[in-house]
């Protein structure tokens, strides 16, 4: 028989498997919208719970029953505690809860079984049918019908039954199906009941033909994110598909030593795992968008009063465990640390005491005294330099140093995660690159710390910018999916082959040599835990210093504009491709430096001990518990992190680092979002104290010292009066659009539309909703591409440019749906809008040279003169989150002014206006025309306001160009006329 053949027929049990995983994710992602990460666990706890039943005597079959259910069990909890109960922050921190989740059931099963694979438990018979030299078991064999099965029964569900229509209805529109008389709640813990039953099931049938160990058998599930990720999320026979695809992949990968030439890759370890990867990289950028209009999620780090509401009861229980804690943390390990952290803790519950909450207060207070905070610094500065010397014992040492690498992998997941907005969870992975290419250049090129450090970071830098390539396309879940899978592929193919491993089982070592002669100056040994210790403290303060400078400067703010909306990004100039692929070789040269700072002090790593899954959940647990997007929250996590480590190292609790990282995950996203960042602020709104206003002056730690006080660039707008119309023919066009068409598949959104703005214009384009009018400001700005026809805009062709570069030339837009940057404030926005204007670049940033202060300088004082023509003065600190909406209307227009554009574009910007405010507008209109030089292309539904303002005017209906001319012409327009209210065949009786 041929082994082609009997590759694909062994390859269908991989296909049943999968069917059963991916089936179980899109039930559950249809119903709450939120990718489980958590799937692998929910098959894997089933496994063990009944693998520990049969050794309990319980009946096989009844064993299989009660694992099952106690898999739908865990579905219902992972709803009821993790998704649930952050619904109100958004998709995106539900699946980091479920990320939570994961983390403690997997430390939980480590715990209770251990990392030895056991014998599961045989469902079926023993034996199977022979196919060539192989066996196809009876096991496998019974997992396929099973599964498919399953798939039938559920698609029948859904398709026929009440109970999946209501699903469905529930899914689609939550409110909706509330009015009629559908509970949302029921159907999606149903929906996680099913999916946890699904996911038991499959690991339960699927752990005897494996592996019965806890992590192998949770990362099984990820081909199937593949498999659903190919259905598009949404469709049970899509899954199916998928799963199909995704097992015959992987099974048929062997069939490549059938190749002459290339046959020995799939003998390689980790081949299939590589294969599929490369696979899914491809698909998961065929099938993403180029843009998202606004892709932030206050998933990760919003401000601590968004906090749940605890019982009473449960807060009296936690404040009496609290102080119980710190007593006995005192008392057992002499560590002053334990006892006062915990206190602090305890002040933050509202029944911890009266002296508890006046110690916070007196804290709260000294923080906000800079002549404090800056003495603190000095002490704490003094302490890190001064304690080796001074007798700090040598676990202390290696704590220290332990912290520094920890706080290098927190920040780069700060600037990722926080900063950018994607989402990552192969920082091991990067971590692993950093430290084996340490040792490669090291062992077999002879090239020593600290000479090595930079090759190494290129080359972390270089792969994280690779995994970067797929987030041009692939976002938020699916991006997070996209890293998980290239860590699994890490950890099974790039650290196991030998042209990157020296050592066998996936570990290497070096030996760290020393510079200089002992005795002479200079002289450092590297291998000395006191000189290392400096080292590694030195790195990690010049990381720190570069990214704060970086963070209030024209690369941070670009940074977060991408995470805030890419589509506003890029219609300031801002070219996302170049900054999120920056963003990824930054955070990957960060996560490599500790890579090699790892295995130098060390001398040694091993990468299922140190690049594995569960550290980068520990990874992320860190950085989310320090503030996800804060460098200060990420110094605190890694010192408590790294005392946690030597706690449990005390008291010898194997596995509790794990355990309590989750558990702190999952504590701060339920409770505190804003992580240890937000803890000041939390307790200065308990203490009832004003928050210190931001000044507009600051720039940031290093800027700031050097640029004084904004001053106000342009005087008060004086009304200007209605000018009287010229012949357009005398003004030249800034934007000429000709034969303009846009087609979504067999929708004709645009047809053939010609329009053309002069300088000095306001020319308005009005229509009835649906008329296709934002589509042509899309196609003319960029995010569309037309399907016909030629956009000119400043004498140049821009018909297939970029956003960013069509931003170049000098063009500016608001939305229909406001995009704004909400972690900035106003004034952050605004600076955002000087991308353009500033030439400085990230290097110039991080070492604040002369020009990026002129060019900060500059940028602030043309932000304070927009603001204070548009009267924002008075708000111009707060931040754009809970802000009215004429008010946003108002700060998108400063914006598209600031950028300096010629040709300005506004879409709607009078929706959500009163009578006053869009008098107000139409003023600053014609200021804008008059005394700026600007062009304004103008949607707007309020007939009476756009007729006033404009010098000219098109109406387009049905894609289609109506009719255009002076205003006056327009309004009289028969055919407008019927446009708007429908001709006298079509009009119904009442209007």
């Amino acid at each position: 028989m041929s082994q082609v053949p009997v590759y694909f027929l062994l390859s269908l049990p991989l296909v049943g498997a999968f069917a059963l995983f991916a089936v179980g994710i899109v039930v559950i992602h249809q119903s709450s919208r939120v990718l489980n990460l958590a799937h692998g666990t929910m098959a894997m706890v089933p496994a063990f719970v009944t693998y520990s039943l049969v050794q309990h005597h319980v009946p096989a079959v009844a064993a299989l029953v009660l694992g099952v259910a106690f898999g739908a069990l865990i579905g219902i909890i992972i709803e009821r505690v993790f998704v649930r109960a952050l619904r109100r922050q958004g998709p995106t921190a539900q699946t980091v809860g479920t990320i939570a989740a994961l983390g403690i059931l997997l430390s939980l099963a480590v715990k209770l079984w251990g990392t030895t694979p056991r014998g599961a438990v045989r469902l079926f018979p023993e034996g199977g049918i022979h196919v060539g030299a192989s066996i196809l078991r009876f096991g496998q064999i019974g997992l396929l019908a099973v599964a498919f099965t399953c798939v039938a029964l559920l698609f029948a569900l859904f398709r026929f039954t009440e109970v999946g229509l209501a699903m469905r209805s529930a899914a689609d529109n939550r409110r909706a199906a509330s009015l009629m008389g559908i509970d949302p709640d029921a159907t999606t813990r149903l929906a996680w009941a099913l999916g946890g039953a699904l996911a038991a099931l499959a690991g339960i049938l699927l752990a005897p033909v494996t592996v019965l160990e806890p992590i192998n058998l949770t990362l099984i599930v990820l081909p199937a994110f593949v498999a659903a990720l190919l259905g598009g999320l949404s469709s049970l026979p899509g899954a199916a598909t998928g799963s199909a695809v995704v097992g015959i992949v992987l099974g048929m990968v062997p069939a490549i030593a059938l190749i002459p030439g290339i046959g020995g890759f799939a003998t390689q370890l980790g081949a299939p795992q590589l294969v599929l990867t490369l696979v899914a990289l491809v698909v998961m950028a065929l099938r993403g968008e180029r843009f998202v209009g606004s892709s932030a999620s206050p998933a990760l780090d919003e401000p601590a009063q968004s906090r749940l509401h605890l019982g009473s009861s449960f807060r009296r229980t936690l404040a009496r465990l609290t102080g119980a804690g710190a007593v006995v943390g005192a008392l057992l390990f002499h560590r002053a640390w334990v006892a006062m952290s915990l206190v602090v803790v305890g002040a933050l519950l509202p029944s911890a005491g009266r002296a508890g909450r006046a110690v916070a207060r007196l804290v709260v207070r000294l923080f906000r005294m800079r002549l404090a905070k800056a003495v603190l610094i000095l002490i704490v500065l003094a302490g890190l330099i001064i304690g080796p010397f001074i007798g700090a014992p040598f676990s202390l040492l290696g704590d220290a140093i332990q912290a520094c690498i920890i706080l290098l992998i927190a920040a780069s997941l700060v600037l990722l995660t926080g900063w950018v907005g994607q989402i990552s969870l192969a920082q091991a992975a990067l971590l692993g690159i950093g430290a084996f290419t340490t040792a490669l250049l090291s062992n077999r090129a002879g090239l020593q710390f600290p000479l090595n450090l930079p090759l190494v970071s290129v080359a972390s830098a270089g792969f994280a910018a690779v995994v970067g390539l797929v987030a041009l396309r692939v976002r938020g879940l699916y991006l997070a999916v996209a890293t998980l899978i290239v860590l699994w592929m890490s950890n099974e193919y790039l650290f196991k082959s030998p042209w990157l491993v020296g050592g066998a089982g996936g570990s290497t070592s070096i030996s760290v040599k020393a510079i200089g002669r002992s005795g002479a100056f200079p002289f450092f040994d590297f291998a000395e835990r006191r000189t290392f210790y400096y080292v590694a403290l030195a790195v990690a303060a010049a990381v720190l210093w570069a990214l704060f400078n970086v963070r209030d400067s024209k690369t941070g703010r670009a940074f977060f504009a991408v995470r805030g909306s890419e589509t506003a990004a890029a219609s300031l100039g801002i070219d996302v491709t170049r900054y999120k692929l920056l963003a990824f070789a930054i955070s990957g040269m960060l996560a490599g430096i500790a890579g090699n700072l790892l295995i130098t002090g060390a001398g040694s790593v091993n990468a299922e001990a140190q690049f594995g899954f569960d550290k980068s959940l520990f990874y992320l647990a860190v950085a989310v518990v320090g503030g996800v997007s804060s460098l200060g929250g990420a110094i605190g996590a890694a010192i408590l992190f790294a005392g946690l480590g030597e706690l449990f190292y005390r008291v010898t609790v194997p596995g509790g680092l794990e355990l309590v990282s989750a558990g702190l995950l999952a504590g701060v996203l339920l409770m505190y979002p804003g992580g240890l960042a937000g803890i000041p602020q939390a307790l200065a709104r308990r203490m009832n104290l004003s928050p210190r206003r931001r000044t507009r002056a600051r720039i940031g730690p290093a800027f700031a010292p050097h640029i004084d006080a904004p001053t106000n660039g342009s005087s008060k707008k004086q009304t200007a009066m209605r000018r009287p119309s010229v012949e357009r023919t005398e003004n030249l066009a800034v934007l000429d659009v000709e034969g303009l068409t846009v087609r979504f598949g067999g929708l004709v959104a645009v047809d053939d539309v010609s329009l053309s703005v002069r300088e000095g214009e306001i020319v308005g384009l009005i229509g009835p909703n649906g008329a296709g009018k934002t589509t042509t400001f899309n196609a003319i700005s960029g995010l569309v591409v037309p399907t016909g026809g030629r956009v000119r805009i400043f004498d140049h062709d821009v018909t297939d440019w970029p956003v960013h570069k069509r931003a170049g030339l000098g063009v500016g837009r608001t939305f229909q749906v406001v995009q704004l940057f909400h972690q900035l404030s106003i004034f952050e926005n605004l600076l955002v809008a000087t991308h353009l204007q500033n030439p400085t670049g990230v290097l110039a940033h991080v070492a604040v040279t002369s020009a990026a202060l002129r060019g900060e300088r500059a940028a602030r004082e043309k932000v304070a003169g927009v603001i204070h023509l548009l009267d924002l003065d008075d708000i111009a600190d707060r931040p754009v989150a809970g802000l009215p909406l004429g008010t946003l209307r108002m700060v998108e227009l400063a914006r598209a002014l600031v950028s300096g554009a010629k040709l300005v574009m506004l879409d709607e910007p009078a929706s959500g206006l009163d009578n006053t405010e869009t008098a107000k507008l139409a003023e600053h209109l014609y200021h804008v025309r008059d005394n700026l030089g600007t062009s304004i292309l103008l949607i707007e539904h309020d007939v009476h306001m756009v007729t006033s303002v404009s010098d000219y005017m098109y109406v387009v209906n049905r894609g289609k160009l109506l009719s255009e001319g002076l205003p006056a012409h327009v309004q009289r327009d028969d055919v407008v006329i019927a446009a708007y209210l429908g001709s006298s065949e079509e009009q119904p009786a009442a209007v």
